[in-house]
């Protein structure tokens, strides 16, 4: 995996998961409430073999939920 390889799929997966979830959660936050629903594959939870970037892209979208669970929670989201 090249480097070039490894951001595209970052970018694709992660980067526009985050951005998404950044734009819209600015109004969940402003109403106190809403809703974040990512979806994954499998790959978020475990390995498979010749697929380290996109299992790792993948996973990152699972914390990054999770996380964002954690943090706009108390705020109704």
């Amino acid at each position: 995996v090249t480097e070039s390889e490894f951001d595209n799929l970052m970018d694709f997966n992660l980067k526009s998961m985050f951005l998404t979830c950044q734009s819209v959660g600015r109004t969940m936050l402003k109403n106190k409430r809403g809703r974040i629903v990512n979806m994954t594959s499998d790959l978020a939870v475990r390995g498979l073999w010749n697929s380290v970037v996109p299992c790792a892209s993948e996973g990152a979208i699972h914390q990054l939920t999770s996380s964002l669970a954690l943090e706009w929670g108390r705020d109704g989201i």
